[in-house]
């Protein structure tokens, strides 16, 4: 689960010195990054803190904690993430106005307003709403 949410221009070389960070961190036995690798590194996820310091970690790991930290499965996930945007990684926009599919944005719009005759009938037409999803890399919308 994120703990930590993306600015809304994240810089991709910053977010590598926060990985370069924990290494350091690590190096220093600093007890909140063995905290941080056992929530956010799934290698680590029952270690102690010892096992952690004397693991050999490299810059790839660290970049993987970081990158679950702010709620995505990978470093190249988040790297994608910042380098070419789509709709859903407009930050400054709502939740709801970044779905890209217009018939599932449109269901969701009906139901933030309430208008369940709205919603009943767009669902008699298009039944296969009623269970799609949408997840947002960095969080979620329900």
């Amino acid at each position: 689960m994120p703990v930590k949410r993306l600015p809304s221009q994240p810089n991709l070389a910053h977010l590598k010195y926060q990985g370069k960070d924990l290494l350091k961190e690590h190096a220093a036995h600093e007890p909140s990054m063995a905290q941080r690798f056992r929530e956010f590194h799934p290698r680590f996820s029952n270690a102690t803190d010892a096992e952690i310091f004397h693991a050999k970690l490299s810059l790839s790991d660290a970049q993987l904690a970081i990158a679950r930290e702010y709620g995505f499965p990978s470093w190249t996930r988040l790297k994608r993430h910042i380098e070419t945007p789509s709709l859903s990684d407009r930050l400054d926009l709502p939740h709801h106005q970044r779905i890209e599919d217009a018939s599932f944005r449109h269901a969701v719009e009906l139901l933030d307003a309430g208008n369940a005759a709205g919603l009943r009938e767009l669902l008699s037409r298009q039944p296969a709403l009623a269970r799609q999803r949408i997840v947002f890399e960095g969080g979620n919308y329900f």
